[in-house]
């Protein structure tokens, strides 16, 4: 039992410091790729805006009657619903943490889109913007979905992935 906890808190870990590091790329960077014109219509064709419900570690994103359903891992679980369920942690979470880091940056997170599934796993991806750059980073729907909560954020779901 006390191995299993500890590869728990050892993944834990890692995401912790994967998320640090992505966020630090991006304020590294300072949105130095090509500038592209950034057109919100365009990134977001084809795609719903969908709401957020969980069940145990499910989460449940719906559009009127459609709706799409993955299970994470029950520690990313434990992070949305703190936000879900205005509960206060003790101690902050790492999601916690990149919304302080954006916010003092002035990273602004545009969206977040669930835009694909292999097998099991499914994809999304944030739009970041700065100074009129955009930035769009693969994410794990999870913390994706973290964040946006954290920052008020909309999450959106490709229309194909969404079934009655």
């Amino acid at each position: 039992m006390a191995k299993k906890k500890r590869i728990k808190s050892f993944a834990a870990f890692g995401a912790f410091v994967m998320l640090v590091v992505l966020i630090t790329i991006i304020i590294q960077l300072d949105f130095k790729k090509e500038e592209k014109k950034f057109e919100l219509i365009d990134f977001l064709a084809g795609y719903e805006l969908t709401n957020l419900t969980t069940k145990d570690n499910t989460i449940i994103l719906v559009n009127d009657a459609k709706s799409v359903e993955f299970e994470i891992d029950p520690i990313q679980m434990l992070s949305i619903k703190t936000i879900t369920t205005g509960e206060i942690s003790k101690r902050p979470f790492a999601h916690d943490l990149i919304k302080h880091i954006l916010n003092e940056y002035n990273i602004d997170l545009v969206a977040v889109r669930i835009h694909g599934k292999k097998g099991d796993l499914y994809y999304a991806d944030m739009l970041f913007l700065k100074d009129n750059k955009a930035l769009s980073l693969d994410s794990r729907p999870s913390d994706a979905i973290a964040i946006a909560l954290r920052l008020n954020k909309p999450i959106y779901t490709k229309k194909e992935l969404l079934v009655s």
